[in-house]
C-alpha cells in the first residue's frame, strides 16, 4: 500500500515545490528575493541538529528529499525539513493526515515573518542540479 501512495504524493506536491522566487545578484550568482511579508512552510520535522535533520531528511522515500532551514525557537536553534511553502498549507497538512501517511502525520506549518534562512536544498532527479530554496509564489 505504501508504494501507491508515494507517487501519489509526489505528483501531488511538485507543482507546489516548483514555485521558487529567485534572481540575479550583480555576479550573476542565483540568489533569493526578500520577503516582508508571511510565508508559510510545511515542516515534516525539526530537529536540534543539522546532523539530525539530515538523517531524517535522508530515510525519507525516494523523491521526497526537502529543504532544510536554521531557525531559532523558544531561544535555541533548530533545523526544519520543509517541504513547501504556500499561502493554503493548512490544506497540505489536512491531505497528508487524511491519507495517514506515517512520515507526515506529524507535519506542521511554520509561520515565518519573510523567507526562512535555508542551509540545504536537495537536488533535482530530473536535472541532477540543486533546487533554489523555498519561496512563495
Amino acid at each position: 500500500m505504501r508504494k501507491i501512495f508515494l507517487p501519489l504524493i509526489f505528483l501531488v506536491l511538485m507543482p507546489v515545490c516548483r514555485e521558487f522566487v529567485y534572481a540575479n545578484d550583480e555576479a550573476g550568482t542565483v540568489i533569493e528575493k526578500s520577503s516582508a511579508q508571511k510565508v508559510y512552510y510545511v515542516v515534516l520535522g525539526s530537529f536540534r541538529t543539522l546532523e539530525s535533520a539530515h538523517i531524517y531528511n535522508n530515510n525519507l522515500p525516494d523523491g521526497m528529499e526537502s529543504w532544510i532551514y536554521k531557525c531559532t525557537s523558544n531561544g535555541n536553534t533548530v533545523y526544519r525539513v520543509c517541504f513547501s511553502t504556500r499561502q493554503k498549507a493548512q490544506e497540505q497538512i489536512n491531505w497528508f493526515h487524511s491519507y495517514d501517511v506515517s512520515w507526515f502525520t506529524d507535519a506542521w506549518i511554520w509561520e515565518s515573518d519573510g523567507l526562512g534562512n535555508c542551509v540545504f536544498c536537495p537536488v533535482s532527479y530530473e536535472t541532477e542540479e540543486t533546487l533554489p530554496p523555498l519561496s512563495p509564489k
